[in-house]
């Protein structure tokens, strides 16, 4: 970006302090974005590859974790389970319907209900009752939690697991508000704008800043060359309209970087020189748009729920390094189906389902152990 300290005749060739930190913080801005524009790029090409390679693998896990869980409702209502037992299968039938949900909302709710008139028959209530009776439940803890509803945004699936065994109709809301909004309901961390830099300070030097006569004069510049008027293509003509508008919205908001971003991407001009003060402003708000750029990294990644799940479990800087991951989540995921109608096989009778439900209790216990073990060696 050709805007340079100005300088006395004897330190012309020598740049100032400020300057270098200034020419920094400018390769630094473009640096990011590039790095954004990549980012989003490469996500969108993991999702069609999701899409089309994983996806299909993965809604083909449906069918036996459907047959199983049908097989665990069978079991419930049985006389010689323990209330441990029939606890620890009630865990197992929640977490089934839970992963057959994220792939096929309506097979789960048809579990769901499976899984309710058993449990309403087994206590001696009407399915009506039960259902009135998990409302109100729900409709309680929603109360007592809403004063924490960001940090129940953060609760882990197990925990709602343990929280609301059987109130699957919830299940319904969240993915329809979802569906409407196309990103989580709970994240109000999204509702303000992530980028906001202005505060009070950041306004009352912008002011200052545009009413210099050398912000005028890149604004002149910048606006002469993304003038529409002077395009004869159509497509040209356009982008260039688009791009006025954007700068004649940067001055209206008084926005210095995005005139300063617009000039520097599509001025061709002589260096404008600006004073000592000046320039140290502006590198202040060129490190604030760093930090803003930051956060709309961590927005784009994290407000949408797919685009989270996929930059976690399957993102890497290379293609390569995305269709290994890829690869592998398909082979995981056919061994499970595998495992799964196994499983089923297996669960022929009582003694062997006592068995199951033992060792899920075990590896349970040893989970938190582990994690008991390891606080104590921090």
């Amino acid at each position: 970006m050709k805007i340079v300290v100005s300088q006395t005749p004897k330190k012309k060739n020598r740049l100032s302090k400020t300057q270098r930190r200034f020419d920094k913080l400018i390769r630094q801005v473009q640096n990011q974005k590039k790095l954004q524009k990549k980012l989003e790029d490469d996500m969108e090409k993991l999702l069609l590859l999701y899409q089309q390679q994983l996806f299909p693998v993965e809604v083909a896990l449906n069918e036996p974790l459907s047959h199983l869980c049908e097989r665990l409702i069978d079991f419930f209502s049985r006389k010689s389970l323990s209330k441990r037992q029939r606890d620890e299968l009630g865990d197992w039938i929640v977490e089934t319907i839970n992963t057959v949900n994220a792939y096929d909302f309506q097979q789960a709710k048809h579990l769901t209900q499976q899984f309710n008139e058993v449990f309403a028959d087994f206590i001696g209530v009407s399915i009506e009752d039960l259902t009135v009776s998990i409302e109100d439940e729900a409709g309680k803890f929603n109360q007592e939690e809403q004063p924490e509803k960001s940090s129940k945004a953060q609760k882990s699936e197990d925990d709602f697991i343990q929280e609301d065994l059987f109130g699957f109709d919830d299940i319904k809301s969240v993915d329809a508000s979802d569906s409407e909004t196309g990103t989580n309901a709970d994240n109000e961390f999204f509702d303000d704008d992530p980028f906001e830099i202005d505060t009070e300070a950041d306004l009352e030097r912008k002011e200052g800043l545009m009413n210099g006569q050398w912000i005028r004069k890149l604004f002149r510049q910048t606006a002469q060359a993304l003038h529409p008027d002077k395009e004869q293509d159509p497509k040209h003509k356009e982008k260039k309209q688009a791009l006025m508008a954007e700068l004649l919205s940067a001055r209206k908001r008084e926005d210095v970087m995005t005139i300063l971003t617009l000039y520097n991407e599509y001025v061709d001009a002589n260096d404008i020189a600006v004073a000592e003060d000046e320039m140290q402003e502006i590198c202040r708000l060129l490190e604030n748009q760093l930090d803003a750029l930051e956060n709309e990294r961590i927005a784009y990644l994290y407000e949408n729920p797919q685009r989270q799940y996929l930059y976690e479990q399957f993102y890497s800087k290379t293609e390569k390094g995305r269709q290994k991951k890829l690869k592998q989540a398909i082979a995981d995921t056919q061994d499970e189906i595998q495992e799964i109608n196994q499983l089923i096989d297996y669960l022929r009778n009582l003694t062997c389902l006592k068995h199951c439900l033992q060792q899920r209790t075990e590896h349970r216990l040893d989970a938190i152990d582990f994690l008991f073990m390891d606080a104590d060696l921090r």
